[in-house]
């Protein structure tokens, strides 16, 4: 952390319980209280609290530790409530609500995602949550968290298990909200935009 005169470092320490859960970082992200949460290699999840400069060890919390998830990297995000969403490999969507103390898990058995092998996720300004698929973008505007399908009008291209090299952290795909409400993301090939108030697709 710099001060605009000094640096301040924080790493982990094996005696210190308080301290960040390792000194590999693969990713962060700042949730809309100003936190910052961040992924280690390990799979652990910490958030700092920048105004206090506390860790909190997320994936230490009784409700995670009693429904533990492996998610690649990436595919987590933190939403406007302060819960967890993440993408567990092959097996659609969990969500975290801490303040409930509830765990739940959305498939598409249960709450009709187009497949159970999710490439992104985003929460957008409105508070629905986004998720990315083969078969195109699915959409939860409820408190119920039912996906609406929208499928692409045309051929993608993600990084599947088939693919020679593929390595489970290349599965995630970063969608984007851009200022005027289109969705963005990319495959292998090309840009793809999606304007929600026209429900259509360009790339």
């Amino acid at each position: 952390r710099y001060d605009g005169v000094h640096f301040r470092v924080f790493s982990h320490s094996g005696k210190d319980t308080s301290s960040l859960s390792s000194n590999l970082i693969t990713s962060i992200a700042q949730d809309h209280a100003g936190h910052i949460w961040i992924e280690h290699q390990s799979g652990d999840l910490d958030i700092f609290d920048p105004k206090t400069e506390s860790i909190q060890h997320v994936t230490r919390r009784p409700l995670f530790q009693s429904h533990p998830v492996v998610f690649s990297r990436d595919s987590w995000i933190p939403d406007s409530a302060g819960n967890l969403w993440c993408i567990e490999n092959a097996n659609g969507l969990c969500l975290y609500d801490w303040k409930q103390c509830r765990f739940s898990h959305y498939t598409h058995r249960s709450a009709g995602l187009a497949s159970d092998t999710i490439h992104g996720l985003l929460e957008d300004t409105h508070g629905r949550i986004w998720v990315l698929t083969q078969q195109g973008l699915g959409i939860s505007d409820d408190c119920d968290h039912h996906f609406r399908n929208i499928p692409f009008p045309f051929t993608v291209f993600f990084k599947t298990a088939e693919k020679p090299g593929f390595d489970i952290d290349d599965n995630m795909c970063a969608l984007h909200e851009r200022a005027n409400g289109e969705i963005m993301l990319a495959d292998e090939k090309k840009l793809i935009f999606f304007d929600p108030g026209r429900s259509s697709f360009r790339t």
